[in-house]
């Protein structure tokens, strides 16, 4: 959105307020341009044409599994967003997304005009083995975990 101030020579130039377009962004507030350089805010209008720009940056919504980068997204600030589904993860239990940076209310927060971080972790499950013959215990239970390579012993010759 372009807009256009007219301002004669030696008006006071008052300070701009946000642009509405910019509300799903971090606005970062204006630069201001005399031709191609920039400069600082002048406070009264000088005998030249000047361009001013506002400055916005995208937030953004990192989601950190076992410390590792799992998804970036774009978030949208000022506005409710939803957080990520669980990860499924097979063999393994994974924790809910958790964050300090937001309040998270039903699987939606608000975004604020910053990036914020979720965590999540997961553990490899683990099961126990039973060694039975003829309903009898001929091996002590075993634990192994999702993925380890199990040996099945040889079966006990019965008398």
């Amino acid at each position: 959105m372009v807009e256009t101030a007219i301002y004669h020579l030696d008006d006071v130039i008052n300070e701009l307020s946000r642009p509405e377009n910019t509300k799903d962004y971090k606005f970062s507030g204006w630069k201001w341009y005399d031709n191609t350089t920039e400069i600082e805010k002048p406070i009264k209008m000088p005998a030249k044409n000047l361009v001013v720009k506002a400055t916005t940056e995208i937030v953004y919504i990192e989601y950190i599994l076992d410390g590792q980068l799992y998804t970036k997204v774009k978030g949208k600030a000022n506005s409710e967003n939803q957080v990520l589904e669980k990860v499924i993860k097979r063999g393994y239990t994974v924790s809910d997304w958790a964050t300090s940076d937001v309040t998270v209310t039903d699987g939606y927060f608000l975004m604020p005009e910053k990036n914020i971080t979720f965590y999540a972790t997961s553990q490899v499950n683990k099961y126990k083995l039973y060694y039975k013959h003829n309903g009898n215990d001929y091996l002590p239970v075993q634990e192994k975990e999702y993925g380890e390579t199990v040996i099945l012993p040889d079966v006990p010759v019965q008398d």
